[in-house]
């Protein structure tokens, strides 16, 4: 994916009165069918999934970071170990559903 369609489909979308800012939140089959339209390629869906993964991976370590620099005392804010630690579950949620695991098993 080109950095430029990417940040076009993301930003934008083109309507019959022109350029259209997007809504906050809309279906993930929406915007890989914008990007397929606009950039005349297709999306691999098991590619899809392994990037998907790595980004729930790096994530993970962004919410794990904020958490460790409260605890070390690198920043203050409380705001930013009650973020890593309630985004980080969320996160582990969305990863597990993603490999297939439920919570709701057992």
């Amino acid at each position: 994916m080109n950095r430029s369609t990417a940040t076009w489909v993301a930003a934008t979308h083109r309507g019959a009165a022109g350029p259209q800012k997007l809504p906050t939140r809309f279906p993930i089959t929406w915007l890989i069918a914008t990007w397929e339209q606009t950039s005349g390629l297709e999306v691999d869906p098991e590619a899809y999934r392994w990037w998907k993964g790595l980004a729930q991976v790096k994530a993970q370590g962004i919410w794990q970071g904020a958490v460790r620099a409260f605890m070390e005392g690198t920043t203050g804010e409380l705001s930013q170990a009650m973020i890593g630690i309630r985004i980080s579950v969320l996160q582990d949620r969305e990863t597990l559903s993603e490999i297939g695991w439920s919570d709701e098993s057992g």
